[in-house]
């Protein structure tokens, strides 16, 4: 999974003030991002393994998913499965846009790149499941 992938997946999982909570956890780790990303990936889901009667998602559909593997990925993205439609997408991509937009972090130079890097991923996945659902 490319490294803005895991940091986008890791952003959404804290929610409100991700930005910053990511920032200060990242800061704490040690070895290069790649060591460092992993160490928050499994701290992310050990808590959500423990939960009772908890079944993780399949990390690839089925082979005889009716859905193209793209159609799940990017839907996965904003955190929906198929079947979805292009309204809830768009609701959900318009939220997000809202909490990551760069201009709210005008003047720190790090956050407004990460934010930046963040709305090119939901941009990307918008526009191909735009063609797809319509």
């Amino acid at each position: 999974m490319a490294v803005a992938d895991r940091i986008y997946r890791l952003l959404k999982s804290y929610g409100q003030g991700g930005l910053e909570a990511l920032e200060a956890k990242l800061a704490q780790g040690k070895g290069d991002l790649s060591s460092r990303l992993d160490t928050l990936e499994q701290e992310w889901e050990e808590p959500r393994t423990r939960q009772q009667g908890f079944t993780p998602p399949p990390q690839t559909p089925s082979p005889a998913s009716p859905w193209p593997k793209e159609l799940i990925d990017d839907l996965a993205v904003f955190g929906l499965r198929p079947p979805a439609t292009l309204a809830v997408v768009k609701r959900i991509r318009n939220q997000e846009i809202r909490k990551y937009h760069p201009d709210r972090f005008a003047g720190d130079l790090e956050r407004e790149t990460t934010a930046k890097e963040i709305l090119q991923i939901y941009n990307g996945a918008y526009e191909r499941l735009e063609k797809r659902l319509e």
